[in-house]
């Protein structure tokens, strides 16, 4: 049987690590992004629509005893580039990282939003503590 479907997303995520959850709510744009391994998935909700992002990327700004307390996510949506900024409010252990949220999204008729808001940085490396670069 293949691997891939005898280990369980916990067993996933410590074996190859660089696990991100990022969830964020900035008004009427909201989502999640996801990531660990190879594996990345993303929803956005703006203005009650969702959407799929074509494409997204996690730049990690700042760490503190490898804890990313700032981040950017990048994303490519149907209507518009939007750019997510974490900026953390504090640190629950190990990695958990309740945060501020900056929204922007440039929509393709180019009109601009930004909206400030909440959101949340959970990251696990490799092993639990071994930083990744990804």
């Amino acid at each position: 049987m293949n691997s891939s479907f005898t280990e369980n997303i916990l067993e996933k995520i410590l074996k190859y690590g660089n696990e991100f959850w990022m969830p964020f709510l900035c008004g009427e744009i909201r989502g999640i992004f996801v990531t660990f391994h190879k594996y990345k998935d993303a929803g956005v909700i703006i203005n009650d629509q969702y959407f799929i992002p074509k494409s997204f990327n996690i730049q990690v700004m700042r760490w503190i005893n490898w804890v990313p307390i700032d981040v950017r996510v990048s994303a490519e949506t149907e209507i518009g580039n939007l750019t997510v900024t974490y900026t953390a409010l504090g640190v629950l252990p190990p990695a958990n990282v309740p945060s501020k949220a900056f929204c922007t999204l440039k929509r393709k008729n180019s009109d601009i939003i930004k909206r400030d808001g909440l959101g949340w940085i959970e990251h696990i490396t490799r092993d639990g503590f071994e930083r990744r670069t990804f």
